[in-house]
């Protein structure tokens, strides 16, 4: 074996987790709402966890005591509760549910702008997409499964979605760029996320912008912008870091406040609006 194929074993190992499913209780109900625990034990030397949808996820060291693995879930899922319950049962359900869905006739808006939904069947063996005068057409093959259509639909709407607002958005993360920081970039891009409202890559010099964040209100979207254009100079959210995204946002912990409370709503409620 060379010693290239051993560090890559030694690699893969250590991604290889084993679910625990008789160490922890299975499912703990906050605010009405059911919430599966799933604790991994892998080769990895930290502890960590995340929400994903309905799910605790919680990742322990294989090397640890079995006294030492109860202590540190324990630890985990109270802090994770702690969090929970300061959701509602509704903001709590549309957490599980994070994906956008569009339907005929529903009407979107977002970044200001109001798009109807409207889904063509045909006689064609690919689906695809226009948009027309804030009209997102849809055409779709006929003879489509139902659960495929909604999965094709969304897909493509989300694509006309990003593909309708690229322009003005740019036209803010310009501004915001010009005005304050005049940092060099290439391009926003555009697409739905599961974790992060937004990212800069130093490679690229590309910033990516969730798409739901669009379903918010100028000052939030205007915040995340000013955020990951601070990242350009900035790598850590150090004080540094936040006295540069003060320069154009000095209520940035305001506006903050407001996209972790109201977050997870986006695209699935009336639009929310902003106040100090």
């Amino acid at each position: 074996m060379s010693l290239r194929q051993y560090f890559r074993n030694i690699k893969y190992a250590k991604k290889q987790r084993t679910l625990l499913s008789d160490i922890t209780e299975t499912s703990i109900v906050i605010n009405g709402v059911t919430f599966k625990v799933e604790v991994f034990e892998g080769h990895g030397s930290s502890i960590s966890a995340r929400i994903k949808n309905e799910s605790m996820i919680i990742n322990i060291p294989s090397r640890l005591s079995s006294k030492k693995k109860l202590e540190a879930i324990e630890r985990i899922k109270a802090r994770l509760v702690r969090r929970l319950e300061k959701f509602d049962g509704t903001e709590l359900s549309l957490m599980q549910n994070s994906k956008l869905i569009f339907k005929e006739g529903s009407i979107i808006t977002i970044l200001g702008e109001n798009y109807t939904i409207s889904i063509l069947k045909k006689e064609i063996k690919m689906a695809r997409g226009k948009v027309k005068e804030n009209i997102l057409e849809i055409q779709i093959p006929a003879s489509i499964e139902p659960k495929l259509e909604e999965e094709v639909v969304s897909k493509i709407s989300k694509k006309l979605l990003s593909k309708a607002i690229q322009s003005k958005a740019q036209l803010l993360l310009e501004s915001i760029n010009n005005n304050f920081y005049n940092y060099p970039l290439n391009k926003l891009r555009i697409h739905e996320q599961q974790r992060l409202w937004g990212s800069y890559s130093h490679h690229s010099k590309n910033i990516t912008l969730n798409l739901k964040l669009f379903f918010a209100p100028t000052p939030i979207i205007e915040y995340v912008m000013a955020h990951e254009l601070s990242h350009i100079k900035v790598s850590k959210h150090s004080k540094r870091f936040w006295d540069n995204v003060a320069i154009a946002v000095p209520d940035y912990k305001e506006r903050r406040k407001w996209l972790r409370r109201n977050g997870n709503k986006l695209g699935f409620v009336e639009p929310i609006p902003y106040s100090k």
